[in-house]
């Protein structure tokens, strides 16, 4: 049976059960964790560049420039630790494997079944380690040892962003006071960059944008991360706009490009959709 068993659980079958599960969804990870590329060393530098900057000494006119200081370059490693887990299998479910090891869709339900849990746990526990750096900067977490001791585990990557409010609410505060603290937090936490890419005055690349204010062949208004983007020319068309990543591209004869402010669109509220469907 111990054999019929490891034939289940092979390498080569786990990976097979594996392919049509849907990827796991996680809030932490999957809004500010989305970039998570495999690293191939055991060990992870983290570098930092200190330019030192310091006041000089005046020359004469023809005398010798002073030398500035140097750049300290220092780098931190940093040893992942994994996370491993591992399901029992009791003896009630060995005798139930003997009844269906014939059966190969019963045995792949019931691995899967495993499998899942498995997955489950891992993700849990990587999404509230990615919690905790969020939150505090780092990662301090029980590393358990041999013998069923128990250390932690930590790493510190710098304190984290923060957004101090501006108002305090009283006790006679309003709900619709607290709306405009939470807008106004949303606001902080959520600014991004923004980047414009124009290419041969024929078509536009762009991220960081927030909402589409007006749209016609000749002009686009866009809300951006840094002020209101109007684009003039003619025949133009947007080929993708995609609002949850921030990004759209714009085709046809770009004339001009201008910022401005966005602080009267945001009390008003309003955007392209909402006037469309009010």
């Amino acid at each position: 049976m111990l054999a019929n068993l490891r034939k289940v659980f092979n390498p080569a079958a786990v990976a097979q059960a594996l392919q049509p599960m849907p990827p796991l969804k996680s809030t932490v990870m999957d809004t500010f964790f989305t970039n998570r590329p495999s690293h191939p060393m055991v060990v992870i530098g983290l570098s930092e560049l200190h330019r030192v900057i310091e006041t000089v000494p005046v020359v004469r006119r023809d005398g010798a420039p002073v030398a500035l200081g140097g750049e300290d370059f220092e780098t931190q490693y940093f040893a992942p630790l994994p996370i491993k887990v591992k399901v029992a299998v009791t003896a009630s479910e060995l005798n139930d494997l003997r009844v269906i090891m014939n059966d190969a869709t019963a045995v792949a339900a019931w691995r899967s079944a495993k499998l899942e849990q498995i997955r489950r746990t891992v993700r849990l526990t990587t999404e509230a380690m990615c919690a905790t750096v969020l939150t505090t900067g780092g990662i301090s977490w029980p590393k358990q040892l041999e013998g069923g001791r128990s250390e932690t585990y930590s790493i510190e990557y710098g304190d984290p962003l923060t957004h101090t409010l501006g108002t305090k609410l009283a006790a006679d505060s309003k709900i619709s006071d607290v709306y405009d603290l939470l807008t106004t937090m949303e606001e902080k936490i959520q600014m991004g960059s923004h980047k414009l890419t124009l290419q041969n005055r024929g078509s536009v690349m762009l991220t960081g944008v927030k909402d589409v204010v007006a749209f016609d062949e000749n002009q686009v208004v866009l809300d951006t991360e840094l002020g209101l983007l109007t684009i003039k020319g003619k025949n133009l068309h947007m080929n993708r706009l995609t609002l949850e990543k921030g990004e759209a591209d714009l085709e046809g004869q770009i004339d001009s490009l201008a910022y401005s402010s966005n602080e009267s669109l945001h009390k008003s509220g309003e955007s392209l959709f909402n006037r469309l469907f009010r």
